[in-house]
């Protein structure tokens, strides 16, 4: 793969990772309607990907926003307002709850690249901008490295699609279909997950194509897996684990007279949660 198509790439996931951050900075909504699609036209057939049905998708759904505070707004009510219809930390739709098995998995990507979380970023390193953002730091490297090292960094770039973006996003269009019910501009963010999904399905299909099947974008989407039910924070409404969990530590500990009302907590609202901040990545190395 050469230099050029790589960095079409890099530059393809970078927009997506700002388009799932919150949409506070004023500059975010005149890009994401005046700019946006016409890049990712652009992007799309040098990056290899086919993206002209989700790319209308998203105009059509960005058009029937009229301003940025109704874009703050629908951000707000689908992925941060308690309690949150939507999540976007990978960990609670992998391994059912916040700072699963998974998300050290993914620190641990970030580590082998001398990456960390920039001072100033409040989210967790499992966030789906995060990850995005990620990802095109990698697809950039590869586009900067000798052949025996792009090949190595492509290998890791595949590596962590599959673990940590397939595995989960056919669960988050899911919850996004769900909140159609209740958020109508919903469909905004949906049209985002599935220009990802047809990016990143194309990406399986090349890493495949000489030992299997192609994977099917429809497939994907369908397979969802079933919902388990979940325990949710009474604060800030993410999912802490499952419910029959909690119930079963909630026995034991009340049984032995012990005060339950932190299993009621996510990590972060128990005062243990990461750093604060609102940036993303910085580079150690």
């Amino acid at each position: 793969m050469n230099a050029i198509a790589l960095k079409a790439k890099a530059e393809f996931y970078l927009i997506l990772s700002r388009c799932f951050m919150p949409p506070t900075a004023p500059e975010i909504f005149p890009a994401m309607k005046d700019v946006m699609a016409d890049e990712l036209r652009e992007i799309a057939p040098v990056a290899g990907y086919v993206l002209d049905q989700p790319v209308g998708a998203y105009t059509a759904a960005l058009a029937a926003i009229p301003n940025p505070l109704t874009l703050l707004q629908v951000y707000s009510g689908l992925f941060l307002a308690p309690p949150r219809k939507v999540h976007l930390y990978s960990s609670v739709h992998i391994d059912g709850t916040i700072l699963g098995r998974s998300s050290d998995e993914v620190e641990a990507f970030y580590r082998r690249y001398g990456m960390e979380r920039a001072d100033d970023f409040m989210e967790l390193h499992d966030h789906l901008g995060a990850e995005l953002e990620f990802l095109a730091l990698l697809y950039a490297r590869a586009a900067a490295a000798t052949e025996d090292a792009r090949t190595a960094i492509l290998v890791d770039c595949r590596d962590f699609s599959r673990r940590h973006l397939l595995s989960w996003l056919p669960r988050l269009r899911q919850s996004l279909e769900q909140a159609l019910a209740e958020e109508s501009h919903a469909t905004l963010y949906l049209s985002l997950v599935d220009l990802l999904l047809t990016a990143q399905v194309t990406e399986a299909g090349e890493l495949s194509a000489n030992s299997g099947p192609t994977m099917d974008p429809a497939e994907l989407k369908a397979d969802a897996g079933v919902a388990t039910e979940m325990a949710n924070c009474r604060l800030c409404g993410l999912a802490i684990a499952s419910a029959a969990r909690i119930r079963r530590v909630r026995k034991v500990l009340e049984k032995e007279g012990i005060d339950t009302g932190h299993l009621d907590l996510c990590p972060k609202c128990r005062g243990i949660g990461l750093a604060p901040g609102d940036g993303l990545w910085s580079n150690r190395r």
